[in-house]
């Protein structure tokens, strides 16, 4: 009895067939071995075991071809008969969901086209697939147990589940539905190099063709990417993967292959793939070279150690958890204690529990402002409180009187001042001008007590004569009873 070998890609022996007239049936055969890894993984067939974001959405479309999966060769000459299947494309749509930065589920649906030359051997026609299809739809999952996006040890479990939605007879399906458990590592380390790995068993009804079988098999894989460029969004790295049965190993040769691939972010958002790479063994569906094309929607997961949502890039404060800020310095850093809510940290308030301004002087940052300089006067905003119907100045206005000192040391160039004393009309005349005038000479005083020298200052009283507010209310003469300091002379500074 004559025979010959069908072998997958150009290397050694895969299948011995037996002489006889009837077709090769390929129905429950899937020929593929390239498994697409999900949307936003780090390499194109190995998975990654993160879950990239909190409810965040990730699309892909990758072009996987393969060229002569299957060919049959004389043995023990070598010579090739034909290709079985000598073009294989799968076009994957991949959409995925990532859950609280720990689940991710994805679904990918496969197009495909085939073709080949139905090539006979000892009178045995191997009937080859012309044209396009639909594949297995494929569902997966997995959880992440341990480690973060950017932690250089990551483990989850997870996996894939084919549905059989794709025709019989076409090497995409098994016909059934078939599983494959993982366990998958991965990781960054040294903030450069990238790197996953998997390892699972594929679950699957033992099929036959050409008197080979393919039943459940072990499935392997690992990555290694280097990222590049100041913004680590190139990444450069090489990545294998396999599959072998766990018994008959010498009648069954394994699917071992290789790509060298590239990715590229294109903007925080948008990757574009490339990879290429051979066939290294002779087991079913191991094409002689395999190119890869991806064009991924996957959100950038920055690098954040404080895990506080500002990336490190962003973050003032990338140690510590923090708060967001438009201010570049504090972005990211914990908030301050502010008690007046006025903006001005406790630690730097002078006055934490008044609302203020801020204001270089430390003695005075974060409290109200009583005075403000005008072109004609020192104004201030509360009144000199004196006892009533005298002119002794009460204890409660010494800050406001500190103040007004404190701003004639810092404005030497306002030379001299007059402090007007003002009544409102409650009483004599003359007596409420004696009064004002008291007044005002007592503030003077306080002033000069408080450092000023006498010569920049002068006091006058102006009683009942010039009211600011309606004497005919009690807010009105409020307001009439104040003291007021004018500018008389002043240079620039």
């Amino acid at each position: 009895m004559r025979v010959t070998r069908l072998l997958q890609g150009a290397a050694a022996a895969a299948m011995l067939l037996a002489a006889g007239p009837a077709l090769a049936d390929p129905s429950g055969l899937a020929l593929n071995r390239f498994d697409p890894a999900p949307a936003g993984d780090r390499m194109f067939g190995v998975p990654s075991p993160y879950a990239a974001g909190d409810l965040t959405p990730h699309a892909m479309l990758l072009l996987d071809y393969a060229k002569n999966p299957l060919l049959i060769r004389t043995v023990p000459a070598g010579d090739q008969v034909g290709s079985v299947v000598k073009n294989q494309l799968y076009v994957n749509l991949d959409v995925g969901l990532s859950l609280w930065s720990r689940l991710f589920i994805d679904f990918n649906v496969p197009f495909t086209y085939q073709n080949g030359d139905s090539p006979s051997a000892l009178g045995q026609v191997f009937t080859s697939p012309q044209g396009g299809g639909f594949g297995d739809l494929r569902i997966g999952a997995r959880l992440r147990l341990w480690g973060e996006y950017h932690d250089p040890f990551q483990i989850a479990v997870g996996g894939y589940l084919w549905v059989p939605t794709g025709p019989g007879g076409s090497f995409t399906g098994t016909g059934e539905a078939r599983g494959l458990p993982q366990v998958i590592m991965g990781g960054r380390a040294i903030d450069r190099i990238v790197w996953s790995a998997a390892l699972g068993v594929e679950i699957q009804s033992s099929v036959t063709y050409g008197g080979i079988s393919q039943g459940p098999m072990f499935r392997w894989g690992g990555g290694v990417g280097v990222l590049l460029l100041d913004n680590r969004h190139l990444q450069i790295g090489p990545e294998i993967a396999g599959a072998i049965t766990p018994r008959d190993v010498h009648d069954h040769p394994s699917n071992v292959e290789l790509l060298l691939g590239a990715r590229y972010r294109v903007i925080d958002d948008l990757e574009l793939g490339l990879a290429a790479g051979p066939g290294l063994t002779s087991g079913l569906g191991t094409p002689q070279w395999r190119g890869v094309f991806s064009v991924a929607y996957t959100p950038e997961q920055k690098k954040d150690r404080d895990h506080d949502g500002i990336p490190d890039a962003e973050d003032a404060c990338p140690d510590v958890a923090g708060v967001h800020s438009d201010d570049p310095r504090k972005n990211g850093c914990p908030a301050e204690a502010d008690r007046d809510g006025d903006g001005i940290p406790d630690a730097q308030d002078a006055c934490p529990d008044v609302k203020g301004v801020a204001d270089p002087d430390p003695r005075k940052n974060g409290c109200p402002r009583t005075v403000q300089i005008t072109d004609k006067e020192i104004l201030i905003l509360e009144q000199v409180q004196f006892d009533v119907d005298k002119a002794t100045i009460q204890k409660v206005s010494d800050p406001l009187l500190d103040e007004v000192a404190s701003v004639l040391k810092d404005h030497p160039e306002l030379l001299r001042l007059e402090v007007k004393g003002h009544t409102d009309n409650t009483g004599a005349a003359a007596r409420n001008k004696q009064l004002s005038a008291a007044r005002a000479d007592a503030v003077v005083k306080a002033l000069v007590k408080r450092g000023i020298a006498q010569k920049r200052l002068s006091s006058r009283g102006y009683g009942q004569e010039k009211p600011i507010a309606d004497n005919a209310t009690e807010a009105g003469r409020h307001k009439n009873r104040r003291v007021q300091f004018a500018i008389l002379e002043s240079k620039p500074r």
